[in-house]
């Protein structure tokens, strides 16, 4: 039991029956392994040294939870050519033409997190500010040119606030040369956010010299990638998950990529390392603005999990067969009217470090001397261990870092409760976003939720989109 330290990660999703892989990584840094991060303004580029990733597969995009993606792109293979087959096209026309410098460009340096595209910790923009305004359901165009290679796909999000989008117009992978977007908007827009998106970790090195941006315009030669000719959401594959963490626990896993996803899973009976074990019970979410980031999902019935390790005994795969999906629900939106408390001291039972008192009008979860396992860094992971209940707590202070402890009572801002009756058995949650944690490194802690939402339990609303796999390779 305990917290992997894996270095360098890739999280490979397939979602859906046909899937489209789509892989993550811990690193976005220039470093050897990883591969260099894109320049976040058109020209600019940017080149990565060759790094660890792995062979990619077509098909559906990133869909949402209850309905269907768009066609997905080769991911390509982290050699040869990586440019995604797209093939080139002509200028948009009648054109104004764009570029770094130009008084229409405007560089995005914030994090991508704060765009409001799916799996933002990824992506780097710059915004184009349009000559005159989109014309609203008719048909618009934007050209740019590439140079260079990598494994990258590009968006066009039209929106009237600059670094900021609104509604996915295009999509299409990387391929160098003069590339095509042909769409039709909704709404009038000023501006058009473009959106580098990094699919998978490898070496590239590629700039945006030019664009062309023509309101009302088309494409003469053809539109290459995918555009949006409905009022149906496009929808484009998420890309490159940042991993984060992963408690190896006795019995389980719990996870944290995407900044804010989480996954916590307990195994029917732990098989050996290389042989898939079945999954009794879990629950997950993606981050907010992600396919499956609406609300907590529960894992059903047929899912599996199987580690890897290498000769010296080291953790170097997990594969995550998740079946059964439904949606659990997101508690926590009003505010509830129950409490949870935990009283964390150190433990007087052999082989156990810590121990925690469970009290709180959520009657059926109370319980004394559980034993307890606390890890605390940006945020808190707690797990409770009683006979025959297992919890799993994972709270975010106003602080937003922990590792340390804490100077007096920190506020809660967010606090997710999960709980199975025993280790065969589905989970409940319940979330609250007021009350105090008190955390002492190796020392007396407590927590205190109030207006507490829940308890939900598992399985919820079936859903249509209900298989996902998971891979967390090194």
């Amino acid at each position: 039991m305990g917290r992997e330290g894996f270095g360098s990660l890739l999280a490979w999703f397939a979602i859906g029956a046909a899937g489209v892989v789509l892989v993550a990584c811990s690193s976005h840094g220039g470093s050897t392994g990883t591969g260099g991060a894109g320049g976040s303004a058109a020209g600019s580029g940017g080149s990565g040294a060759a790094g660890s990733g792995g062979s990619g597969a077509a098909g559906s995009g990133g869909a949402s939870a209850t309905g269907g993606g768009s066609s997905g792109a080769d991911a390509g293979t982290d050699s040869g050519v990586l440019d995604g087959g797209l093939p080139a096209s002509a200028v948009c026309t009648p054109a104004v033409g764009s570029g770094p410098g130009s008084s229409n460009f405007i560089d995005c340096n914030n994090d991508g997190t704060t765009f409001g595209v799916p799996n933002g910790a990824a992506v780097f923009g710059e915004t184009y500010v349009l000559p005159s305004p989109l014309v609203a359901n008719a048909d618009n165009a934007f050209s740019f040119q590439l140079t260079g290679w990598g494994p990258y796909n590009f968006e066009l999000w039209g929106t009237n606030t600059p670094c900021m989008a609104e509604e996915l117009l295009w999509w299409g992978p990387f391929g160098a040369g003069t590339q095509c977007a042909q769409f039709r908007p909704t709404k009038a827009y000023t501006n058009i956010l473009f959106v580098n998106r990094q699919m998978y970790s490898s070496s590239y090195s590629f700039a945006t010299p030019s664009a062309q941006m023509c309101p009302g315009g088309t494409c003469p030669m053809g539109t290459t990638g995918s555009g949006k000719l409905s009022p149906t959401p496009l929808i484009a594959p998420v890309g490159d998950y940042e991993f984060d963490t992963m408690d190896r626990l006795a019995g389980g896993l719990d996870m944290t990529f995407g900044r804010t996803a989480r996954l916590t899973v307990a195994y029917l009976a732990a098989k050996p390392d290389g042989q898939a074990s079945s999954i009794a019970a879990g629950v997950f979410r993606l981050p907010a603005t992600d396919p499956y980031g609406d609300a907590w999902y529960c894992i059903g019935a047929g899912s599996t999990v199987t580690l890897v390790v290498d000769k010296s005994g080291f953790l170097t795969n997990v594969q995550l067969s998740l079946r059964g999906i439904t949606r659990l629900g997101a508690c926590g939106d009003t505010p509830g009217s129950q409490s949870l408390s935990a009283a964390i001291y150190p433990s007087t039972t052999s082989g156990t470090y810590f121990a925690a008192d469970i009290s709180g009008t959520v009657t059926s979860w109370n319980g004394t001397n559980l034993a307890t396992s606390p890890y605390c860094s940006g945020s808190c992971n707690f797990r409770f261990r009683g006979s025959p209940q297992q919890h799993y707590v994972h709270v975010a202070t106003a602080s937003g870092s922990l590792g340390s402890g804490t100077v007096g009572p920190d506020p809660v801002t967010a606090a997710t409760w999960l709980v199975q009756a025993d280790s065969t058995q589905p989970f409940s949650m319940a979330c609250s976003s007021e009350g105090t944690l008190n955390y002492t490194l190796n020392d007396n802690s407590s927590l205190q939720l109030t207006n507490v939402t829940g308890p939900l339990s598992c399985p919820g609303t079936a859903i249509s989109n209900n298989q996902v796999d998971i891979t967390v390779d090194r």
